[in-house]
């Protein structure tokens, strides 16, 4: 999969096509969009199911990792977030009246 940066021309087409994806499917603003060569497919949210944020060893999911910033609470590990979201080629090059360079896997 490709980041969709190096398919849209500008910057500025390239912020506004990621704004109304993400605004479409109700993503939040930090995931990434990758484009999927010769799909039609529309955008959507891809390891939605996963796991993330601070945990502790056992598990355990930590609200506010900040209270465990003591000395001898080192026990605790970031997951990061790994949703993303996903939008065929053909579907984004009709979303996008036909601005975006070839998309090569």
């Amino acid at each position: 999969m490709i980041p969709i940066e190096k398919a849209i021309p500008t910057e500025k087409h390239a912020i506004t096509v990621r704004r109304e994806i993400k605004h479409r499917i109700g993503a939040p603003a930090h995931l990434p969009i990758y484009i999927k060569p010769y799909s039609n497919t529309p955008p959507h949210v891809i390891n939605e199911d996963q796991k993330y944020g601070w945990y502790t060893y056992g598990g355990d999911y930590v609200r506010w990792p900040a209270a465990y910033a003591k000395k001898g609470f080192s026990y605790l590990t970031y997951i990061a977030d790994p949703r993303e979201i996903v939008v065929g080629e053909h579907w984004l090059r009709r979303f996008a009246g036909g601005k975006i360079y070839p998309v090569n896997s």
